[in-house]
């Protein structure tokens, strides 16, 4: 037990804060315990704010009296207006009525016809058109094609409406806030619980054997061939591909050469 500086009550040694002095290379254990320190923490911090209003009151004080002093006038410049509708290298813009220099309008390449609105006016103009086209878009077309990679979130109202008609027609229906449907998903007890989808039969599929052609088989394919049939309607005939038709004509032109 250690007696607090500030408070003088003894109090266990975990009720003071433990420093270490880089320079001395040693522990150092304060001798005001914690609830002091935070104390007159509180209260330092309380003086500095009072000397800081303190300070502002004076210093707006003394501006005041100096103003008083001097009653310095601020001189205004006579503002001069000049005349733009004359000057060939401004505009006035139609949108914001401001009278701008030449390029800060868009110009048409073709013809050097200048815009009539500036590039600032035009933009924000542009912008709240392509707005109400896509509002628009979106009202009569379903809503947004973006897709959100979250279930159950979407980009617009028009979506969501979309969605929870198409899910309606199938057979889901919504149970609060979540989709459920017979057989498949419900919601007991505030869970959700996914019905046992039985698993498919796994089915083996015997792979069909391969036709055999012989020699004499070769032999008819190229006399059918020279009669004027189809390398597709010999394959039909030998139940084969076309390519491996093909081939054997290939082999048998090479070695006659």
């Amino acid at each position: 037990m250690t007696e607090c500086s500030k408070c003088k009550i003894n109090k266990p040694a975990d009720q003071y804060y433990t420093y270490y002095h880089s320079k001395h290379k040693r522990h150092y254990t304060r001798r005001i315990c914690n609830e002091c320190m935070r104390k007159q923490s509180k209260e330092v911090k309380a003086r500095i704010k009072e000397q800081k209003l303190k300070l502002k009151e004076e210093r707006l004080e003394m501006i005041e009296v100096l103003i008083q002093e001097k009653k310095v006038q601020p001189v205004v410049p006579e503002l001069i207006v000049e005349d733009f509708s004359t000057n060939p290298d401004y505009r006035k813009c139609t949108m914001c009525t401001e009278y701008k220099l030449l390029k800060e309008y868009y110009q048409n390449k073709n013809t050097g016809y200048y815009h009539s609105r500036c590039k600032v006016c035009h933009l924000k103009y542009s912008s709240g058109k392509l707005v109400d086209y896509y509002q628009d878009k979106y009202k009569t077309k379903g809503g947004s094609e973006r897709i959100l990679p979250k279930a159950g979130t979407f980009v617009d109202i028009y979506q969501e409406e979309q969605v929870s008609w198409l899910l309606q027609l199938i057979g889901w229906n919504k149970d609060g806030n979540v989709w459920v449907k017979e057989g498949i998903k419900k919601v007991v007890d505030g869970q959700i619980v996914w019905d046992k989808i039985p698993e498919k039969k796994r089915t083996i599929k015997v792979r069909k054997s391969r036709t055999v052609i012989d020699d004499n088989d070769i032999k008819d394919i190229i006399e059918l061939r020279k009669n004027g049939l189809l390398m597709r309607e010999i394959a039909l005939i030998y139940k084969c591909s076309k390519t491996l038709i093909g081939k054997l004509l290939i082999k048998h032109y090479e070695k006659t050469r």
